[in-house]
């Protein structure tokens, strides 16, 4: 996904989930859509199938993950792509307990060169989506 700088500000294109959905059925509990504090664009999905998931769409442009961004791999297994990653969400309000065990978190690649996304797959506990804690970051805005 290409970013473009104006007057200092990165501008991100808005997000298709087509490129990474295909032949994919999942049960959303939510889905809601945002913007990082840096303009970058994200979505975040929480699903159940056979266990309960958070799920964070978002480009991987800027970070180290565009580097090493390669289709159905998983990131997470790459120490400062996890690190960067949970260090970007965390910053945006995301809560640090999501990213304490990292066999629980996985970062995909999908999408084409030109529009690339990550998705941030953290499994959930089912008493934590049960009691209602807020996945969603503190600054979030539509």
């Amino acid at each position: 996904m290409n970013r473009t700088e104006t007057g200092g500000r990165t501008h991100f294109p808005a997000i298709r989930l087509s490129r990474c959905r295909i032949g994919e059925e999942v049960e959303s509990i939510s889905i809601r859509k945002g913007i990082f504090s840096d303009g970058r664009p994200f979505i975040e999905e929480t699903w159940y199938e056979d266990i309960y998931m958070l799920t964070v769409f978002m480009p991987p442009s800027g970070l180290k993950a565009d580097d090493y961004f390669v289709l159905d791999e998983d990131l997470a297994t790459v120490p400062p792509v996890y690190e960067e990653v949970r260090d970007c969400l965390i910053r945006e309000g995301y809560r640090p307990w999501l990213f304490v065990d990292s066999a629980r978190v996985s970062i995909c690649c999908c999408g084409a060169d030109d529009d690339r996304l990550l998705s941030i797959n953290i499994v959930l506990e089912d008493g934590a989506l049960i009691s209602g804690i807020p996945f969603l970051p503190k600054n979030y805005r539509e």
